[in-house]
């Protein structure tokens, strides 16, 4: 009896806290994107490939709205009876198609999406027992030359939409490459919502001496003057300059939903006392590189 007892108990050893975990199957993955990113998806039956579910050629969007459609589409899965525990996604020749029908998109965006096209590589787990989500990688390339990637964690939250509003953002990283022209259009037009009337010029230069303003109203306890003078030297630099940007987050209560959703609600939120009050017990770290860069 005591021999079978530690028999057991080695064997349960051995297969350690993730015993449980299971890959999910192909025939389900085209359900479990709906559920997690609440769009409709459209694709051919999913084929087993290296691990990996293939769903080239799918089609992600709501009805009658913008349509997201990939070349090729690489998912996998984990999960503990209901509870998703991973996720990777690999998608290649990603385009983001307008509704021909919706008349009130711009044409500046109509265009920018139209000759853009894009890789997006994900990765997300779960840690039960540490009670958090970790984004290991979100990267997105486009054809222009533009990079946005974002690693982080999330303390509380899961891998399904109804955890993520009770989740606190504890860390993030955001690595951001500019390809000194994707956002001339993107300023332009905001920059004519703050100041109507502007012509083009003027409207950036708008935008861009509001993106000033916010970083000079950021406390200085959150940022400090050596990141301050980088992120001025990023925005001084917009929408032509080429670079890469690197924003480091740390959190040590973590910033959540009603964080964001009480800083909306101030009279003044891009003020410097609504952004002492968003940023307490939180650190920024900025580090701007200028020129052509991989």
């Amino acid at each position: 009896m005591a021999m079978r007892l530690r028999l057991a108990l080695i064997l349960a050893l051995a297969a350690g806290p993730g015993a449980a975990e299971t890959a999910v199957d192909c025939a389900r993955m085209p359900d479990l994107l709906r559920d997690l990113s609440g769009l409709a998806v459209t694709a051919p039956p999913a084929a087993s490939a290296e691990d990996w579910c293939v769903l080239d050629g799918a089609r992600l969007g709501p009805d009658g709205g913008p349509r997201i459609t990939a070349a090729q589409l690489r998912a996998r899965a984990t999960a503990d009876g209901p509870e998703i525990l991973s996720l990777a996604l690999e998608a290649r020749g990603l385009r983001l198609a307008p509704d021909p029908r919706d008349p009130g998109m711009p044409d500046w965006l109509r265009d920018l999406l139209r000759l853009q096209s894009g890789d997006l590589r994900l990765m997300l787990r779960r840690e039960v027992e540490a009670d958090r989500l970790l984004l290991d990688l979100a990267r997105l390339d486009l054809s222009g030359g533009t990079m946005l990637e974002l690693s982080g964690a999330l303390a509380g939250a899961g891998i399904a939409p109804r955890t993520l509003p009770s989740g606190r953002l504890r860390q993030v990283r955001l690595v951001w490459r500019s390809d000194g022209s994707t956002l001339r259009p993107v300023l332009a037009a905001w920059g004519a919502r703050l100041k109507p009337g502007l012509a083009e010029g003027a409207a950036v230069e708008a935008a861009r001496a509001a993106l000033l303003a916010l970083a000079a109203a950021v406390p200085a306890g959150a940022l400090g003057e050596v990141a301050r003078k980088e992120l001025e030297s990023a925005i001084r630099a917009l929408p032509q300059g080429r670079g890469r940007l690197t924003v480091d987050l740390a959190s040590e209560g973590g910033i959540g939903a009603a964080d964001l959703g009480l800083l909306a609600l101030l009279r003044d939120p891009s003020g410097s006392d609504a952004l002492a009050q968003f940023l307490a017990g939180s650190r920024l770290d900025i580090d701007w590189q200028p020129g052509i860069l991989p």
